[in-house]
């Protein structure tokens, strides 16, 4: 199928399909007259291109994933790789969330504060309950 045609079918740019080309992620043959000929293992390429592009994988990974040499057993890894990670990231965004509940609250209490506060010096400062005051420090260490 030519280049339209394949745009057509993935809903891509042919822009955005020579561009994937010129990195070689698809390799077109090429008919006597020069055209491009693609082929339905482009479609399932340029499908899977796709999902791991909404997966944020930058286009270098999913060069290196599609790669002639690279088997479905390594690939899987590398997404099995990339679900820890994320993992890793969710946990550290609860923490920086819970963090700015915390620091919300905190806000809250000294808003009406006419005392200009420091930590130190001011008595509805010392009246924020300790564990979320020591909670927000800590887990901002941690």
């Amino acid at each position: 199928m030519k280049i339209g045609e394949l745009a057509k079918r993935t809903g891509l740019t042919t822009r955005a399909i020579r561009y994937y080309e010129e990195l070689n992620i698809i390799k077109p043959k090429y008919s006597n007259n020069g055209v491009r000929i693609f082929s339905e293992i482009d479609i399932i390429k340029i499908n899977l291109i796709n999902i791991l592009k909404q997966l944020y994988f930058p286009l270098c990974k999913i060069k290196s994933l599609l790669s002639c040499d690279k088997n479905i057993e390594f690939i899987k890894l590398s997404l099995d790789n990339e679900i820890i990670n994320l993992n890793k990231k969710i946990i550290e965004l609860e923490k920086i969330k819970q963090n700015n509940i915390v620091a919300k609250e905190i806000i809250e209490v000294c808003k009406n504060c006419d005392k200009k506060p420091t930590y130190n010096n001011c008595s509805n400062c010392q009246n924020i309950d300790e564990s979320k005051r020591n909670n927000i420090f800590i887990k901002s260490l941690n």
